[in-house]
């Protein structure tokens, strides 16, 4: 019921008559085509189902004969934002554009960083997870292609890789590229998006426990320093505390019990 009531509106509003016509759709519908930078709100054109994109108002080309041409539909300058009044480059959505040769290594071992699906032929990885989410977040579109480094058969020299971007055989290089001195004398790396740390490799040994595990963290001459230690140190405090300390004195037997407690 309230749909047919709102198709039944017949009034005139501050943009002139609104009302409905029988295919339900608004009566000489009119916008204005607004450019906005910042805060400011410049108007550049106007947009109606008569006239289409124009400059001038479509109350006034309502009075004359209908122009759809396209030499008819053009809007004023836009301001993009800075204040530029030319296209940005970036804004351009390339057709028959050159596309960005990015240069993959062709891994052989521990594949998860970068890989070629064999039954898809795909190249995927986690490098190329971050690459592609860089790329998505662009406001313009980016065509690009993998290239493959490598023979396939034993992991390839990524220094090589590296020069091959320099010299311009690759526009670009996605990989576990290590980010080194000599490395970025010749090309540019992006921010590090992960990090191998501290890595330490120690053979595997069988072990087996029993009573005496305690004594393993330590070798035997090890053992035999600290306790010569600790007698020295008994020692030294049996040889301060014996004439003034009376739990130091006795038979040899509980003053050897004492300075081991």
């Amino acid at each position: 019921k309230l749909h047919d009531i709102i198709l039944q509106t017949n009034m005139t509003g501050l943009t002139g008559p609104i009302w409905f016509g029988p295919d339900r759709s608004l009566f000489n519908p009119s916008y204005d085509v607004l450019n906005i930078v910042g805060s400011q709100l410049r108007r550049i054109g106007y947009w109606s189902n008569y006239s289409g994109l124009s400059v001038v108002a479509p109350e006034i080309l309502r009075k004359r004969p209908q122009n759809r041409s396209s030499a008819s539909q053009r809007l004023y300058s836009v301001v993009w934002p800075g204040g530029a009044k030319e296209q940005p480059r970036g804004w351009v959505f390339p057709r028959n554009g050159k596309k960005l040769r990015v240069g993959v290594p062709h891994r052989v071992s521990f594949p998860y960083f970068v890989y070629q699906d064999n039954q898809t032929r795909e190249i995927r990885g986690y490098c190329i997870d971050v690459f592609l989410a860089a790329i998505n977040q662009l406001s313009y579109a980016v065509p690009y292609e993998f290239i493959l480094f490598g023979d396939g058969r034993k992991n390839p020299n990524y220094t090589e890789l590296v020069r091959r971007v320099a010299e311009g055989d690759f526009d670009a290089a996605v990989g576990d590229i290590a980010i080194v001195t000599s490395r970025t004398m010749i090309v540019d790396f992006t921010q590090p998006y992960t990090d191998s740390g501290l890595v330490v490799v120690a053979p595997v040994r069988k072990l087996y426990s029993s009573a005496w595990a305690f004594l393993r963290p330590f070798t035997a001459h090890m053992w035999a320093v600290t306790g010569a230690f600790f007698l020295i140190v008994g020692a030294v405090i049996w040889i301060l505390e014996h004439r003034i300390n009376d739990e130091f004195r006795g038979p040899p037997r509980q003053q050897l019990i004492t300075i081991l407690w």
